[in-house]
């Protein structure tokens, strides 16, 4: 429920453009080789609650605008991107934690992946306290002639 919540609020708009340099991102996401999916019990032993277990989810309050590159052959028309991370006690994304869960367009998770490592949140609480949750958060890409319109 929480989880419903905080992707319906966060459903980050970007919008790419024509990029005059090739732009190369930093890769922020997790090796697939060695993350497996989690499950309720991997994710308590290592601290991390599921957004519908805790009190207070966590409350989006930024997130960086990041300039997105021309890729040749990128579908038109746009599409969604499905980020999964452990948002930690104090409001940030771990490094390291980000997972693609849905991409219309791979090559576009990099650049979502981190405006998703800096964007900051106010963290999810049990009995008052923050603790660490795992978040999903969609990304919706747009070209810019569809923004125009």
């Amino acid at each position: 429920m929480v989880q419903n919540t905080l992707s319906a609020a966060l459903a980050a708009t970007v919008i790419w453009a024509c990029a005059s340099a090739p732009v190369r991102v930093r890769s922020y996401l997790a090796d697939s080789v060695t993350v497996s999916p989690a499950t309720a019990d991997s994710l308590a032993a290592d601290g991390v609650w599921r957004s519908d277990s805790v009190e207070e989810g966590p409350v989006f309050l930024s997130m960086p605008q990041v300039a997105y590159p021309d890729i040749p052959r990128t579908r038109t028309d746009g599409g969604r991107i499905i980020l999964q991370g452990i948002l930690n006690q104090n409001g940030s994304i771990e490094p390291g934690s980000i997972r693609v869960i849905a991409a219309f367009e791979p090559r576009l998770a990099g650049f979502a992946a981190e405006a998703f490592l800096h964007a900051r949140f106010k963290a999810a609480r049990v009995h008052g306290k923050p603790v660490r949750v795992l978040v999903n958060v969609p990304f919706d890409f747009f070209p810019k002639s569809r923004r125009d319109h």
